[in-house]
């Protein structure tokens, strides 16, 4: 039995050329995607920044910081309850930082005010000496300007020992050399002359603000 070799030989070649699943790697897309997905159109504020609805604490008044402020929060786009929040904070940090400043004065008019005490020319049983003597000068208005003590009082310079010392010893040369009159005028309890219109210093601060710093010369 003849055998027909053109119908049985395989032809490799052929039979690789025509497999029956690809086995190639498909070419990466060009179509640009978006990494974060869908996430929708922004929102609008619920509360925008409206500046005029924004409430200063006490003491407080609008100039040009805060038109720089009102800027900023419409720029960065923050809400009116977040604005409020910042206006709060900054209010904080303002009076934080004049409380350790004020602080600091008196401590350091404390400091002098035991060191004239200490003092032996000035503290100890002279101290009352001493200060009516100053007294008898500071209200003798041929002598003294009368807004020196209002100015020694509010800077606290009339707490520093130099200063207390240097206007003592001025005081007692006048005393003895030119006869002041010793007639002293009536005092409040804080030192100041009674039926005495207060001074801008007092008006502003009350009578425990920084102006109360000064000796009490009374």
């Amino acid at each position: 039995m003849g055998v027909d070799n053109a119908t049985t030989t395989l032809d490799p070649g052929a039979a690789m050329a025509t497999p029956t699943e690809s086995t190639e790697t498909p070419a990466p897309s060009t179509e640009p995607t978006n990494v974060l997905g869908d996430i929708g159109a922004a929102q609008p504020i619920v509360d925008p920044f409206d500046s005029e609805g924004i409430k200063l604490p006490d003491g407080y008044e609008r100039g040009d910081n805060f038109e720089a402020f009102a800027g900023i929060m419409k720029e960065f786009g923050v809400s009116q309850s977040k604005a409020q929040e910042l206006v709060g904070f900054h209010q904080a940090a303002i009076e934080s930082a004049l409380k350790d400043v004020t602080d600091r004065w008196h401590e350091q008019q404390g400091k002098w005010q035991q060191e004239i005490q200490a003092d032996s020319e000035l503290g100890g049983r002279n101290f009352e000496g001493v200060k009516q003597t100053i007294a008898r000068v500071l209200d003798n208005r041929d002598l003294t300007d009368p807004g020196f003590r209002e100015a020694v009082s509010f800077t606290g310079a009339g707490n520093h020992p130099a200063i207390v010392r240097t206007i003592y010893r001025w005081a007692k040369a006048l005393s003895e050399g030119a006869g002041v009159d010793g007639g002293a005028p009536s005092r409040n309890r804080d030192g100041s002359l009674a039926n005495v219109r207060p001074s801008p210093g007092q008006a502003m601060y009350g009578p425990d603000g920084p102006h109360t710093g000064g000796p009490k010369l009374s």
